[in-house]
């Protein structure tokens, strides 16, 4: 009798964990997962993306808002301090010159 308690808790213990890890790793948006590495594609895609005028500022935006990846989110973020950086730095330079 104990060990069939046991075996009903562990297989419910067990899709528990199934469950969390599935709900945690799933972006119900259809993008890429949380642990998942970006592919070579998807690489290419967002550099593309971030060659085009306004657009780049847009999808940054996007991606550090919205993206459930860690890796894309600080990758977008730390564009957008570049890119905020480079326009102080050219403010100040033509405030100079």
């Amino acid at each position: 009798m104990y060990k069939h308690k046991s075996n009903i808790r562990q297989s419910l213990a067990s899709a528990e964990s199934k469950r969390i890890e599935s709900e945690r790793n799933h972006n119900g948006s259809g993008g890429f997962r949380i642990n998942e590495q970006v592919s070579f594609g998807g690489w290419v895609f967002i550099l593309f993306l971030l060659v085009i005028p306004i657009v780049n500022i847009i999808a940054l935006i996007v991606l550090a808002v919205d993206e459930k990846n860690e890796s894309l989110k600080n990758f977008a973020r730390a564009m957008l301090v570049m890119i905020l950086i480079g326009g102080m730095g050219v403010w100040f330079y033509n405030a100079i010159v």
